[in-house]
């Protein structure tokens, strides 16, 4: 492959392929993509000519980079491509827009039924506000690292590759990077505490087991919040208002390890990221702050339920 080019081949079967190809030195059209050209950019990027084939398809793309200046304006919702668009590189796209739509669905059941505020719809706004632009920042590097024609580049991009490959933990990071569950929402997290408790709030949880056989994300179906138990004593106490909605699991939790592993209590919500960890002492007072907060107050009016918020 020629510096400064870059291909995509992913094989359909039955002796069909979609070929991407990047040149860098090819101006941009938006016309019809003639059959030379194909050779062309085949002959660039392969160096050597394929042969007759039947293209199917063919098509310019053009890479943009770009960012709705909000997720949400009053009653209007911006999710996946009608939010941001980015380089495909890494194949992002689907995981950024199914976990915009994770973290949307809840609060807006929560809204919609009645249960909470429609400020709690904002915090999805800036949650993925800040996501989405990591990921534009992120894609568009891998996009010039890959095309790249300067030789130091060419030979780090190597590099990398080589450790990605060879290191099962640069692996695991790099994976967790491009399907998204790396990401932190530093708004949820607020001022860090120390420990593994402080390490955790704002970070997706993974798929635990529980000590009676579930799993963590099998008990998250229904919905609700799930306070994860594993300390000795009595059920921590949750406030009445919001009992129907936690799910108390008592018990050790099996899984990858993380400061989930160490740490007394947590509360995960419904799209599976921590709301609060700490010690058992400090429940009673920090969960009768964070509950209104995430899962919505119990006082709205009956007339409101089912409602769709004003905006």
């Amino acid at each position: 492959m020629v510096p400064g080019a870059l291909a995509v081949v992913i094989g359909f079967g039955g002796g069909r392929h979609r070929i991407a190809v990047i040149d860098r030195d090819r101006p941009h059209s938006d016309g019809p993509v003639p059959v030379e050209e194909v050779d062309e950019a085949l002959r660039t990027v392969f160096g050597l000519d394929l042969g007759p084939y039947d293209a199917t398809w063919t098509s310019h793309f053009r890479i943009n980079e770009r960012r709705a200046r909000t997720n949400r304006s009053g009653r209007v919702l911006l999710a996946g491509d009608a939010a941001h668009v980015h380089s495909p590189v890494g194949a992002q796209g689907l995981n950024l827009g199914v976990q915009d739509a994770t973290n949307l669905g809840w609060k807006l059941a929560a809204v919609v039924a009645g249960r909470a505020g429609e400020e709690l719809l904002d915090t999805y706004a800036e949650e993925r506000r800040r996501v989405c632009l990591e990921v534009i920042v992120a894609t568009a590097l891998a996009t010039r690292v890959a095309t790249a024609r300067r030789l130091p580049v060419r030979a780090a991009r190597q590099l990398g590759l080589r450790g990605v490959a060879r290191f099962p933990g640069i692996r695991r990071r790099a994976l967790a990077r491009v399907n998204g569950t790396s990401h932190r929402y530093r708004s949820t997290a607020g001022r860090r505490r120390r420990g593994p408790a402080g390490a955790m709030v704002g970070r997706r949880v993974p798929d635990l087991g529980l000590s009676d056989g579930r799993r963590l994300y099998e008990v998250l179906r229904s919905g609700g919040f799930v306070l994860v138990d594993q300390g000795a004593g009595s059920r921590p106490p949750v406030p009445d208002a919001w009992d129907d909605l936690v799910t108390h699991l008592p018990g050790r939790v099996r899984g990858p390890r993380g400061p989930w592993l160490g740490t007394e209590l947590f509360l995960v919500r419904p799209d599976g990221y921590c709301a609060w960890a700490g010690p058992r002492s400090r429940a009673a007072g920090d969960l009768a702050v964070v509950l209104p907060c995430w899962a919505g107050r119990r006082n709205v009016p009956r007339e409101r339920a089912g409602a769709w918020p004003a905006g």
